[in-house]
């Protein structure tokens, strides 16, 4: 067998070879494009349900009052209470349930250390998924 002809055969076969693999590790990325984006809209999602509460501070008790009043207020802790569910690690579900649960309760100790707990939390996952140190 003419040796340009084998090359010839050889090339034939790797070309799908390498458009195969091309094609598996651009599949990868995109999958972990499209979950990077999820998760940081899901962390985002956070702070203006941490905002709506901050402008709440009462000084005389040393504490926030949530704003069950406020239609934006629930319209966002609904959204961010969804994408945690749909796009948080169990970690992060269990704060954020447990932030929720103490609203729910009236709790304003609870509502208090959880947000604590969430907001560094949220930002050091903000920070560790876009890798910054």
């Amino acid at each position: 067998m003419d040796q340009s002809v084998l090359l010839n055969i050889i090339a034939v076969l790797l070309f799908p070879v390498g458009w195969l693999a091309t094609n598996v590790i651009n599949h990868a990325q995109d999958v972990r494009k499209n979950r990077l984006e999820l998760r940081l809209q899901m962390l985002h999602s956070f702070y203006p349900v941490l905002f709506d509460i901050q402008k709440t501070y009462d000084s005389s008790i040393d504490s926030f009052i949530i704003p069950l009043d406020n239609p934006t207020f629930k319209q966002n802790l609904e959204e961010s209470r969804s994408l945690f569910s749909l796009y948080g690690k169990a970690v992060e579900i269990q704060k954020f349930e447990s932030f929720i649960k103490a609203i729910e309760k009236g709790n304003l100790k609870e509502v208090d250390s959880s947000i604590k707990a969430l907001v560094p939390f949220v930002r050091n996952s903000l920070r560790k998924e876009l890798a910054i140190s």
